[in-house]
């Protein structure tokens, strides 16, 4: 009997249920991360990351930076996060001895991006916000490292907002410092 009562309960639910779009947006904003070498400016890894959507009114990439230096040998930790939604994008951990890992965002190999026929040219009115910068190599430098990749053609056709962070896990170590090259959508 309880058999009975449980199927017919489910299938009740099932034919009467309720639209789970009238509670939850479907639009979704998109967030692309790059990282890149800071020495070779070698593209390493990449990420994407969907988010909720957002006013398309913004006109620089609404990021911040916040930051805790090691301390008496306990590492500190640098995070990213995109303000419009609380959204950490970046988590990142800092040390004196530049052993440092990257928890978030799940990295991928630049493998696994789709590459273009041919590079993208530098957009001059690229207007790119510089996080806890500013930085003194330009960011078309930078460029060379994503400009085949479709991924930042497409987020460009739409009016991606840009930005770049130089992640130091250890100010002492430089061959593993990293550009992290964010690429936003609202």
């Amino acid at each position: 009997m309880k058999k009975v009562f449980l199927f017919t309960l489910i299938s009740a639910c099932l034919f009467t249920g309720c639209d789970a779009t009238d509670d939850v947006s479907t639009e979704v904003g998109a967030v692309a991360m790059y990282i890149v070498d800071y020495s070779s400016n070698e593209l390493q890894f990449g990420a994407t990351l969907n988010v909720a959507k957002v006013s398309s009114t913004l006109t620089s990439l609404p990021v911040s930076a916040s930051i805790t230096q090691p301390t008496n040998d306990l590492n500190g930790a640098v995070s990213l996060v995109l303000n419009t939604t609380g959204d950490q994008l970046f988590d990142g951990e800092l040390s004196e001895q530049g052993t440092s890992r990257i928890f978030t965002p799940v990295l991928l190999s630049p493998n696994d991006f789709f590459e273009l026929e041919s590079p993208v040219g530098y957009p001059s009115q690229l207007s790119v916000l510089d996080i806890e910068g500013p930085y003194n190599l330009s960011f078309e430098t930078l460029w060379q490292a994503i400009d085949h990749l479709s991924l930042t053609q497409i987020f460009l056709n739409q009016g991606g907002l840009f930005g770049r962070y130089l992640y130091q896990p250890s100010p002492n170590v430089s061959e593993q410092w990293k550009w992290v090259i964010i690429m936003y959508v609202p």
